[in-house]
């Protein structure tokens, strides 16, 4: 996916591709065509698995996504029972066995809330619970540290943040 502009018209893409490091060569990943073109999404990596959540597309901001198979470049789609609202630019990472989703953008001057949980190996959401000390905010700073997910910055409506926070799944925030 992502986007780019052909002859002066932006084009959005809706295929994507896995580069092999021992052949130096690129598969296109055909069968994950139940994705819309979007782009402002994230990614992150299990290890074994892709898993691409939200973004921004042909039809505005989207509540999908995928779990892409490294190894077979096998594409399933994610459930959206559950699932965060409608987003992009949104912050995510790997806990190790959940993939946290927060903040973001969805078009209004409203940031999307709340965050969500998402667990693979179940195909489920849960919602995040809302630290009190981290805003919802886009295109900010952020890494899971092994004890909590920490972030920093963005902008929140209109203004920048300087500040940031730290969230412990089953904690409180700090």
């Amino acid at each position: 996916g992502g986007s780019g502009h052909v002859d002066g018209v932006l084009t959005h893409y809706s295929n994507g591709a896995r580069y092999n490091l021992a052949t130096q060569k690129w598969t296109v990943l055909s069968d994950c065509q139940h994705l819309e073109a979007f782009y402002g999404r994230s990614t992150v990596s299990t290890g074994s698995h892709l898993l691409v959540w939200g973004g921004f597309g042909n039809s505005g901001y989207v509540q999908l996504g995928a779990m892409i198979d490294v190894t077979t470049g096998s594409c399933t789609a994610i459930s959206t029972a559950n699932a965060p609202a409608k987003r992009g630019y949104h912050a995510a990472t790997w806990t190790g066995d959940q993939m946290l989703v927060w903040g973001g953008y969805n078009g209004s001057s409203s940031t999307p809330t709340p965050g969500g949980i998402y667990d693979p190996t179940s195909d489920t959401w849960k919602t995040m619970a809302k630290p009190t000390s981290m805003l919802e905010t886009r295109n900010s700073s952020f890494v899971w540290t092994n004890k909590g997910f920490f972030l920093w910055g963005g902008q929140y409506s209109s203004s920048m943040q300087n500040k940031g926070g730290l969230y412990r799944p089953n904690r409180s925030a700090e």
